[in-house]
């Protein structure tokens, strides 16, 4: 079974435990304001062969997902883990499976449709109607798989690009969900029901204005509709930032609504030295961890290559890119710590007061930060 190894439950803004695996796709009720979160840990991994441009390590939350998805939706699912942790990647290859399982056009899966919101402008909730509108009329694999469709029911004779004009006279918003809701209904006699992935959902927060935050509730009230109550499609929300949820609560998305999954860094220092020996081998990282000095000492760098890097994916590669090109770890050490250092930087602008505030708070809320003051031992106040 799927449960057990690799999942555990996680508190928001504290240190997720590792204790009490819940089954698939359970829901989780905490008490007090704690929320249900099924965390995804990374698996452990079997050898180092990794290859170049394929998801490592994620096997579990790649068969977690799939499983899901092969089912009947029940609720929306917001999948949410830290920047660089391969969130992004382990989404693109569930897209991949599902395209391979199409082998027979019209009975296998719809293809995932998969919204990057990191190249699309989405915002304002005309800029979002326009970019889903595009995704689904520029799908070519889409495209094949309903003409497969329209053939294993001869009764359906919607033409998908018709379906997703823009309707004369209406708000675009409004618009592109009526078009989704008719698509969703033509496909509810089909065994697979259609997967649409909203990457970096966070981006949804710049619907600041109030025409904004009515679109955005509407919008969420569709979601639920149709994963919750008619359970025609998948919506899958994913963001690396967890104070999304915050914000989507306070536009009208109640706990019971959704489900979420955590996808974590690599759980262990042996993983994470697993996986930067695959980069090894690719070639993307220097052949060992040693770094010569000038009188030819050998310096193992890994427990400081660990100590910046921990165990994510992201810092990981990005050191052992830096350490290959200049050649040593000392030198992609030192890059990854200034790419770090201008991160926060950035964060902590003196033009932005709320960036700082925000950069603040979600160091709170990954656990970087103590809530309450610590006592010295005279009982100051540190």
């Amino acid at each position: 079974m799927l449960a057990g190894k690799g999942f555990t439950l996680c508190r928001p803004r504290a240190v997720p435990s590792r204790t009490s695996p819940p089954q698939l796709g359970q829901k989780v009720r905490l008490a007090g304001s704690l929320r249900p979160r099924l965390h995804l840990a990374a698996s452990a991994a079997g050898s180092s062969s990794a290859v170049k441009d394929q998801i490592f390590n994620r096997k579990e939350e790649l068969a977690a997902l799939n499983l899901r998805f092969d089912k009947n939706p029940k609720d929306m699912l917001i999948l949410l883990g830290p920047a660089n942790c391969g969130k992004t990647k382990l989404l693109q290859e569930v897209k991949k499976d599902r395209e391979f399982a199409q082998a027979v056009i019209g009975e296998g899966p719809p293809p995932i449709l998969y919204l990057d919101c990191r190249g699309k402008d989405i915002s304002s909730p005309k800029k979002f109607a326009n970019a889903i509108r595009q995704l689904v009329i520029g799908d070519a694999g889409l495209k094949n798989w309903w003409a497969g469709v329209k053939i294993k029911l001869p009764g359906l004779e919607l033409d998908l690009e018709k379906i997703f004009e823009q309707a004369a006279g209406k708000p675009p918003m409004e618009s592109i969900i009526d078009s989704l809701t008719t698509f969703l209904e033509a496909t509810r006699p089909l065994p697979y029901k259609p997967v649409i992935i909203i990457d970096e959902a966070n981006k949804l927060m710049r619907w600041s204005d109030d025409p904004g935050h009515i679109e955005l509730k509407n919008l969420l009230d569709f979601f639920v509709r149709t994963t919750k109550q008619e359970h025609l499609g998948h919506f899958v929300l994913a963001s690396s930032e967890s104070f999304v949820i915050d914000f989507l609560e306070k536009e009208g998305l109640h706990t019971k609504q959704y489900v979420t999954q955590e996808i974590g860094d690599l759980a262990t220092i042996d993983e994470a030295k697993q996986f930067v020996e695959s980069l090894m081998l690719c070639k993307t990282a220097p052949s060992s961890f040693f770094d010569t000095t000038e009188n030819g000492e050998q310096i193992d760098m890994w427990p400081r290559v660990y100590e910046i890097c921990g165990g994510n994916i992201g810092l990981l590669e990005r050191c052992g890119e830096y350490a290959n090109d200049i050649g040593s770890w000392e030198a992609g050490l030192k890059w990854v710590s200034t790419d770090l250092e201008d991160s926060v930087q950035r964060g902590l602008g003196p033009e932005d007061f709320p960036t700082k505030l925000y950069f603040i708070l979600k160091m709170y809320d990954d656990g970087e930060l103590d809530a309450a003051p610590q006592k010295s031992n005279d009982g100051s106040l540190k």
